[in-house]
């Protein structure tokens, strides 16, 4: 029995890139990357009314089927981006593409659920 012929054809949709309202590239189907972000920046505001920066122009590429381990001290950001890729924040500037579909594990060991998006 031949499985391919019982499963319908796949094609991929096409989606936007993860913020629509942020500038994206306009090439995506002809990348290989996984992730892509250029000049990306978040900040806070305080309560004092000032704008504290948590990433500033930070640019990555993660071509696809590649494990990248992302390393850094205590608050440099590495949860912010991550959370920015995830799409759980919203950067302050910049661009930001994650290649469909996308899956994220929380870091408390205690909430390991793994969630995958379609």
């Amino acid at each position: 029995m031949n499985l391919c012929s019982l499963l319908p054809a796949f094609t991929p949709p096409l989606v936007p890139p993860l913020h629509a309202n942020l500038p994206s590239r306009s090439d995506v189907t002809e990348k290989a990357e996984a992730i892509e972000c250029e000049n990306l920046s978040y900040s806070i505001t305080t309560r004092q009314r000032k704008l504290v920066p948590i990433l500033k122009d930070c640019s990555l590429s993660v071509p696809s089927g590649q494990l990248w381990m992302l390393l850094g001290p205590n608050g440099c950001g590495k949860s912010t981006l991550l959370k920015i890729l995830a799409g759980l924040l919203k950067p302050t500037n910049g661009t930001v593409y994650v290649k469909r579909p996308k899956s994220f594990v929380f870091q408390n060991p205690d909430h390991q659920v793994a969630f995958g998006g379609k």
